[in-house]
């Protein structure tokens, strides 16, 4: 759910970037726009083209690997495979931003950076706010101006919600982590509101 995430996220941006541009090419989009078929609905079946990738990558990924645990272990709880679709919608959300770029420039190049570039902001972003959720509830919570947590506050709830993504698929995993690995996780006790973070990151697909 962590480093393996992004991979899959990174990887999956990579190779979807050129579906759009290449439909936009000269030629092909000529060809495409003589069917009977609206531009917003072509688009939006390009989109979806380019989740069903996703989708499948991340059921092959995921179901692989909850089979050799469940086999290797005995423990048949079907909680993890809810991965499947979180690691889609986290997806959806980067691949929304790299389709936008994608019909505004014509370029696969610059659609896969700005995803890219994405990704790498939100990284940084999401571990400060972390790193301020913990000292926000720590005795040094007054070293802080009360502005950085409010700026942080804005800034996570305007920004795609990749962080409370994260953490919903942490809290699918928690039903089969020993209570050892439990321990060692910050999200076991990180309030997130799933309504929330579907309706903002919805918002950027839209």
């Amino acid at each position: 759910n962590g480093i393996g995430a992004s991979i899959a996220l990174i990887l999956g941006i990579i190779i979807t970037s050129f579906f759009i541009p290449n439909m936009l090419r000269k030629g092909s989009i000529d060809i495409l726009l003589a069917k009977p078929l609206e531009r917003a609905s072509l688009l939006i079946f390009k989109y979806v083209g380019g989740l069903s990738f996703m989708l499948f990558v991340s059921t092959v990924a995921v179901v692989t690997i909850y089979l050799v645990l469940a086999l290797k272990t005995g423990i048949w709880n079907p909680a993890p495979l809810l991965l499947i679709p979180l690691l889609t919608y986290n997806f959806a959300v980067i691949y929304s931003i790299n389709t936008f770029m994608a019909v505004l420039t014509r370029s696969a190049v610059a659609s896969l950076l700005v995803s890219i570039g994405i990704i790498g902001l939100l990284w940084p972003t999401t571990k400060i706010y972390n790193g301020l959720d913990d000292i926000r509830e720590s005795p040094l919570k007054e070293a802080i101006p009360r502005g950085v947590y409010i700026t942080a506050d804005i800034l996570n709830f305007v920004l795609p919600q990749t962080r409370e993504l994260d953490t919903l698929g942490t809290k699918v995993l928690l039903d089969v982590m020993t209570e050892s690995d439990q321990k060692k996780i910050d999200a076991n006790n990180r309030k997130v509101s799933a309504a929330k973070t579907f309706g903002i990151s919805g918002l950027y697909i839209v």
